[in-house]
């Protein structure tokens, strides 16, 4: 018989040979066989309804026969007819297709490992990474194969391979040998041990950074006890930037608790207290008070050498980002620290001993990027621009070269590298300027383009604030030493081209004054004064960097508790009668900080102070916050006295008029830009403002002021964003009043940074102003009847007792805070709506399509019920092995009928039927089913089996990437077509519902 399937693929044939029928007629047998079984996995699911039921062949065993799906939905149990396909009925096109289909499966079947050698070889020519890989691959397979007694001895042999010095011709190489002999070890098991030492050279020298730090640690977990792994890992973690890393590393390691004080102070930043308490550790050893441990180990109080060591270069590290250069020159002699001291040379501008040092230890120094710098110093100051540029060439081959060996990712080891290139630039045009301004140059009508645009650049090329303060220091200070032969060079052209002679001074003047800021910012106010007094070096400065100076030494004194003498007394010694008004009020502010401060506490002299700066300039933000803050502390100090009242309202009034100056345009404070520092100040003083209104008093005098400024429109609404959520709370408060109107300036003028939460803050509180609303109703309809049942009794006299005390109690019936708090958030609420109805109504159908959109789907609630009930079990205080409580199972019955009942189609997974789904789930779950467990653990069990298969549909359904625009129509772009779509259709879910 044939297969009359309307054109559709069966889903199997078998072929039934016949005595005496040709050979012929077998294959073509097969062949179609074949056929048929490509067509069954290519047709769709739905496609495959015809039931067949196959015979069996001499190539296939005989196969149990399968019902379509309309067959088992229709209850129809019959056998399906058999179906034989002659050979003679399959075209000749399908039957030599599968033929070679055949043939192919054939020979590849035949294929052995010998035959895909040789294609690999040449593959791997072609590609080193297939090499790699399969290096990677097979060596710990072949490890492992081996016995302990090979394995050991072959560690040394493997020593020896990686320790070959021919290996450097691949150092520049991606991928190498060094990395694949490397990956390969550490992936082996057991691993071969190899010395630390050479695991960290080969490390950084072949570029096997996340292979040679890995290997290093799990060294570290097997043999805690070796100091040379701990060392050797160290040194990685510091070539490539993992300072954390590291201090973890040696916090783990290190055997005194002022190591680990130290360590923590370096992470925080605090690098005068972590000098303070290196330098004591090291003035201990020099004593003779800490003895190193001879073999590294600690014994008897010893320290290890390596710890010791450390103690040494952190102490470095912390003197040299403090500016001591003398201390270290003098530290560098004593030791004998030969790179070191000509690295303190340079800074200190003593050029004689560094060219001699240079000259002296020529072919000593190690070729290194420092070392050429250096060079390039010294040539620079003879002004020898030719050998100053071939130190700076091979320096930019070095630092090159050190690049190419750094990790791929990653930005911290790349950091240290962008500075070197940065001073390395700036060396080469430090060489163009000092020709320029050569003397056998000088001319007075020359313009000195090239030098002009360098100086400017320089300005503009600066590190980042949160670079090291060294960084900073070797840009500055090199810079500074540029700017005095600028200086210098121009000097005598004071008449001739006085635009000339202050060349230099200006930039100088702003590098030393930004030095001092970032040392300041750094938390290193004794360096911003050591800078800023030591190193402009000049009786002239323009008045801005004057003022500049002055502002900055101030800050850093007021850091110090131990000079606020000194920095009062700096600030009284200035002559004012050079600046202007605005630099003198910031003067006089700086002078009423220091009054202000706990070791002067001179209150009434610092507020005589600021009075004065608002005199000199009424418009100074800085002044008013200042002010303000010293009314607020004279207001917390004591807030029973007379004139409490009276401070806090001062408080209140000089916060709303700093804000307003800070936060304005600054053209109406006479500034060009704004003051970012005051404007920080401002919008960190909103939270002390809205804590002063929410304990107003009962006057209102800090509400008045806030009333006062909202309602003048003084104050820019954007700086109520981030304290959005505080304002709605402030409605169920007393301050609602005084709130309100800062929420409707929103509503109006920044419609969708307020509505979101809006929406939430109304909604949440409709029901309980509903129940409020009813519950003030029955009341006053009870007091009602009372004073209608008192008049009665009275006669109809109002001057009743009773009814004089009723209608008291009615006078007081109120609405409660819920409810006030309501009124006011649908009142914002209509308000937004009446000013920007199209936004409003889009805002509120995109909200409404995310939430039909985006809800749980039927599977991932079953999920979350299936884990809470794991849970109840969980926490149900019986043993595995007693009964289900009857509560559960009423629980678990009524999760079956409410999961499963009705509509059953919607929760489908992705392996399985609806019916499916749902059959399993009952009989395993469904107290009703004889299959439902009899014991609290096998409850367990069984929930845990479903969450397990739950979870794994949920994720293997789970798509890669979703478009939100693609699933949720309103979040497209084209907001007034979304607006003009869900104006009319939809509803204000501010509206109260009907009871």
């Amino acid at each position: 018989q044939q297969q009359t399937a309307s054109g559709q693929p069966a889903e199997a044939q078998q072929q039934q040979q016949q005595q005496g029928q040709p050979a012929a007629d077998a294959q073509a047998a097969a062949a179609g066989q074949t056929a048929e079984a490509v067509q069954k996995q290519q047709a769709p699911a739905a496609d495959a309804q015809q039931p067949l039921q196959q015979q069996p062949s001499q190539q296939q065993g005989p196969q149990p026969p399968q019902q379509s799906s309309a067959a088992a939905a229709d209850g129809d149990a019959a056998a399906a007819l058999p179906v034989t396909v002659r050979g003679s009925d399959i075209p000749d096109g399908v039957r030599q297709l599968m033929q070679g289909h055949l043939d192919f499966l054939t020979s590849a079947g035949q294929l052995t490992v010998r035959d895909m050698m040789g294609p690999l070889r040449e593959y791997a020519q072609v590609d080193p990474y297939v090499a790699y890989h399969l290096w990677v691959l097979v060596f710990p397979i072949v490890w492992a194969t081996l016995a302990k007694q090979q394995q050991i001895n072959l560690a040394k042999p493997i020593i020896s391979l990686l320790s070959k010095e021919y290996h450097q011709r691949q150092a520049m190489a991606r991928p190498n040998v060094v990395q694949a002999l490397l990956e390969g070890i550490s992936l082996s098991q057991p691993q071969p041990k190899i010395p630390p030492e050479l695991i960290k050279f080969l490390g950084k020298s072949f570029n096997a950074w996340h292979i040679a730090i890995p290997l290093l640690e799990s060294h570290v977990i097997i043999f805690p006890d070796e100091t040379r792994c701990f060392d050797a890992l160290a040194e990685l973690y510091k070539l490539v930037g993992e300072d954390d890393m590291m201090a973890g590393l040696w916090r783990r390691r290190c055997s005194s608790n002022s190591t680990r004080v130290a360590l923590s102070l370096l992470q925080l930043g605090m690098v005068e207290r972590a000098q303070a308490v290196l330098g004591e550790l090291n003035s201990q050893v020099a004593a003779g008070q800490i003895v190193p441990s001879a073999r590294g180990e600690t014994a008897n109080g010893e320290i290890p050498r390596g710890e010791m060591v450390l103690w040494v270069d952190s102490w470095v590290q912390c003197t040299k980002a403090l500016t001591q250069w003398d201390v270290l020159s003098e530290y560098a002699r004593a030791t004998d620290n030969i790179p070191l001291a000509m690295d303190c040379l340079w800074r200190l501008h003593e050029w004689a001993p560094l060219q001699q040092m240079l000259v002296q230890n020529q072919g000593q120094m190690e070729p290194a990027v420092s070392s050429c710098m250096l060079s390039a110093y010294a040539a620079l100051k003879d002004v020898d621009q030719a050998t100053a540029n071939q130190h700076i060439d091979k320096g930019f081959q070095y630092a090159l070269a050190k690049w190419w060996q750094l990790p791929d990712t990653g930005c911290g080891p790349q950091l240290a590298l962008l500075q070197t290139f940065q001073q390395l630039v700036e060396l080469r045009e430090s060489g163009r300027v000092l020709v320029d301004v050569s003397f056998q140059n000088q001319r007075p009508d020359q313009q000195y383009g090239d030098t002009k645009d360098i100086l400017e650049t320089w300005r503009l090329r600066t590190p980042n604030e949160w670079d090291s303060l060294i960084h900073w220091q070797d840009v500055l200070l090199w810079r500074n030493h540029i700017y005095n032969v600028v200086i210098n060079a121009f000097s005598n052209m004071v008449e001739i081209a006085p635009q000339l002679h202050q060349l230099g001074y200006r930039d100088k003047a702003w590098s030393v004054n930004k030095l001092g800021h970032i040392a300041y910012k750094h938390g290193c106010p004794d360096v911003c004064i050591t800078v800023i007094n030591n190193m402009y070096g000049y009786n002239a400065m323009e008045v801005q960097e004057a003022f500049v100076k002055i502002k900055e030494q101030a800050r850093a004194y007021l850091a110090l508790p131990l000079d606020l003498r000194a920095g009062l007394n700096m600030l009284n010694t200035t002559n004012l009668d050079y600046f202007a008004a605005q630099h003198q009020a910031e003067i006089f502010r700086l002078k009423a900080l220091f009054m202000a401060e706990p070791g002067m506490n001179d209150l009434e002299g610092a507020n005589s102070a600021l009075s004065t700066a608002l005199c000199l300039w009424r418009q100074c933000p800085d002044a008013w916050l200042s002010w303000g803050q010293l009314c607020d502390r004279r207001y917390e100090e004591a807030p029973q006295s007379p004139h409490a009242l009276q401070f806090l309202q001062y408080a209140a009034h000089c916060y709303m008029q700093g804000i307003k100056l800070s936060t304005g345009n600054p053209a109406t404070t006479g500034m060009k830009t704004r003051n970012e520092e005051a404007l920080m100040t401002s919008l960190d003083l909103l939270p002390r403002v809205l804590h002063l209104l929410s304990f107003d008093d009962k006057n209102g005098v800090v509400g008045d002021e806030i009333q006062k400024a909202v309602d003048e429109r003084s104050l820019p609404p954007w700086i109520w964003f981030m304290w959005i959520p505080q304002l709605l709370t402030s409605l169920t408060r007393p301050e609602v009043q005084r709130v309100k109107p800062i929420l409707k300036q929103l509503a109006e003028l920044h419609p969708q940074s307020i509505y979101y939460s809006l929406r939430t803050f109304v909604l949440s509180l409709r029901e309980a102003a509903q129940r409020s609303v009813q519950e003030v109703s029955r009341q006053k309809t009870i007091i009602e009847q009372q004073i209608a049942a008192a008049m009665a009794e009275a006669k109809g006299d109002d001057q009743n007792e009773a009814v004089i005390a009723a209608r008291a109690k009615l006078s007081t019936l109120t609405p409660s805070p819920e409810n006030i708090a309501f009124d006011a958030g649908k009142e914002v609420m209509e308000r937004l709506r009446q000013q920007h109805p199209v936004l409003g109504s889009t805002m509120e159908g995109m909200l409404g399509e995310i939430g039909s959109k985006f809800v749980p789907r039927p599977l991932e609630r079953l999920l979350a019920v299936v884990t809470a009930l794991l849970h109840r079990c969980y926490k149900t205080p019986a043993a595995n092995s007693s009964p289900i409580p009857p509560g559960l199972k009423r629980e678990m019955g009524g999760v079956c009928n409410a999961c499963f009942q009705g509509d059953s189609s919607k929760i489908q997974a992705r392996g399985m039927q609806p019916s499916e789904l749902r059959e399993g789930f009952l009989a395993d779950l469904n107290p009703e089913s004889p299959g439902f467990p009899h014991t609290l653990g096998e409850l367990a069990d069984k929930l845990k089996s479903w969450r397990n298969k739950l979870q794994t549909e949920l994720e293997a359904a789970m798509p890669t990437s979703l478009r939100l625009e693609e699933e949720c129509r309103a979040l497209q772009v084209g907001g007034s077509a979304a607006g003009g779509e869900f104006s009319h259709s939809v509803k204000n879910p501010m509206e109260p519902r009907r009871s």
